[in-house]
């Protein structure tokens, strides 16, 4: 749940995809605020538009893991930091 949640805010929020080069602090403002921007617009949308059905990971029938679509908007390394 936390890496799909992650990965949607990631496919949402373009400062998400990259190192965010700042004081730590500031790192914390910019994260919580796009988690409430996030919120908010799932309160205020319903979520059919802003994450719509099959964008988000999902259980199958069998309790199976059903990939969803935002994976192909962020990359498998995008946010990822390598030294």
């Amino acid at each position: 749940m936390v890496e799909s949640a992650f990965g949607i805010l990631a496919a949402r929020f373009r400062i998400m995809k990259t190192p965010i080069i700042a004081h730590v602090s500031r790192t914390e403002d910019y994260v919580l605020a796009c988690c409430i921007l996030h919120n908010y617009i799932i309160n205020e949308d319903g979520s059919k538009r802003y994450i719509p059905h099959g964008f988000a990971d999902e259980e199958g029938p069998n309790g199976e893991v059903i990939l969803g679509a935002y994976r192909e908007e962020v990359g498998p390394n995008e946010g990822k930091r390598y030294i």
